[in-house]
């Protein structure tokens, strides 16, 4: 080789040496870690929930414990206890969704776990292959390739190569590293969605206590109207009370309805063309099942207690569909005292069925409702007798025999 071309080929090796000799590639950007998942983001936004409905379900039992600690009348002690159960019920539901959301982000995260593992297994052996080599064959076989160029061409041509397999091997050491943080934040993400379920087994398991806890004190509320008389006459009042307190809220229903037809109200304007009453004989029944208490005044067999009652109290399994009997407009979606979840549906000219003792409620207010359409489910809360479904007829306020209109 001249000493002339010896002196272009140091130069070139001067150039591309940074490159050719350099084992360890350039610090790489940190690879940012992977975005919360649309699962990971949705269990998020329930936490809050969540917390607040925890807060929800400690304040109604402590509202609860307050009540049986001042010894407040049967009635009062019911309602507060059915609100401290639909509360834990609550809460206790959306534990379940949590515990299902966190189940599929463990799926999903195990997954993405298994991938990544696999990837940076797969890029460690071709770096490893790498490695042994380059090991074998040293960066002097390198500069033998670039010295060995028999023309300018050549050599660029050579030294262009060389620099491209490097620059392949630092991406592969870059992948490589990426890929390792990637396995690590997967694994760390894994770690705390475990976490969160195991938290969500503790509360739930808990909550569960309070809930069969809170099923037995209102057993023995029922137990001691029925077996001491002064709690049933106790009771017997509060019903009563509960029933003026009903027939106020229908007023006001009706007054509001009125007020709708002096402003042109369409949807009201409507009810009163069907002309409910001309069904009279002709409803559904709310739901199957065998009546408990029928219309009118009853006395307790022993202690000789007298309970009017406005429609019928229908008992049915728990959790059994309510429907509606007739077109309407839900009026009121609202837990009362002697009928807890209670559905008040408009069906114009002033006539209303009342559906208590509800365990659900699938209606809102406003919503639109035809004859069969779901109500909500049978329940106890508010009730004395267990489960079952408490129906009424009104027209005007006043109630009517519900038998007179059912088929």
């Amino acid at each position: 080789m001249s000493k002339q071309w010896s002196v272009v080929v140091a130069a070139l090796v001067l150039t591309a040496t940074p490159h050719v000799l350099s084992a360890t590639p350039k610090a790489s950007a940190q690879k940012p870690a992977a975005k919360p998942s649309a699962l990971d983001a949705e269990f998020q936004s329930q936490k809050a929930k969540l917390d607040e409905l925890r807060k929800q379900a400690e304040d109604a039992r402590d509202a609860a414990r307050e009540a049986a600690r001042q010894e407040k009348g049967v009635m009062e002690r019911l309602s507060k206890a059915d609100e401290a159960l639909k509360a834990t019920q609550e809460y206790l539901e959306k534990l379940k969704l949590g515990q299902n959301l966190v189940g599929e982000q463990i799926k999903k995260t195990t997954l993405e776990l298994s991938w990544a593992e696999d990837e940076l297994k797969s890029r460690r052996e071709e770096l490893v292959h790498r490695v042994r080599y380059a090991y074998m064959y040293d960066q002097t076989r390198s500069l033998e390739i670039l010295f060995s160029a028999e023309s300018l061409p050549t050599l660029l041509q050579r030294t262009a190569f060389l620099n491209r397999v490097l620059q392949q091997d630092r991406v592969l050491i870059e992948q490589v590293s990426a890929r390792q943080a990637d396995v690590k934040n997967t694994l760390a993400r894994l770690e705390q969605q475990q976490e969160d379920m195991r938290n969500l087994l503790d509360e739930k398991q808990k909550e569960e206590i309070h809930y069969a806890n809170l099923k037995e004190e209102r057993g023995k509320d029922l137990e001691e109207v029925r077996d001491q008389k002064a709690a049933n006459e106790a009771a017997a009042q509060e019903l009563e009370q509960s029933a003026k307190a009903l027939e106020r809220v229908l007023a006001d229903l009706d007054r509001r309805r009125k007020e709708a037809l002096k402003q042109k109200n369409m949807s009201v304007e409507q009810l009163d063309l069907q002309n409910f009453g001309a069904n009279r004989g002709r409803l559904p029944w709310p739901v199957q099942g065998n009546v408990l208490t029928g219309f009118g005044p009853h006395q307790h067999p022993k202690y000789k207690t007298v309970v009017i009652s406005n429609g019928l109290d229908i008992a049915a399994a728990e959790g059994a569909e309510v429907r509606c009997v007739g077109s309407g407009i839900v009026d009121l979606v609202q837990w009362l005292p002697g009928y807890g979840e209670t559905v008040i549906v408009n069906h114009g000219r002033s006539y209303y069925t009342i559906y208590g003792h509800l365990g659900s409620v699938n209606v809102r207010p406003d919503d639109r409702v035809d004859p069969g359409h779901l109500l909500g489910t049978v329940g106890d809360t508010g009730s004395l007798k267990g489960v079952c479904l408490h129906f009424e007829v009104r027209q005007g306020g006043e109630a009517q025999d519900p038998v007179l209109w059912l088929r």
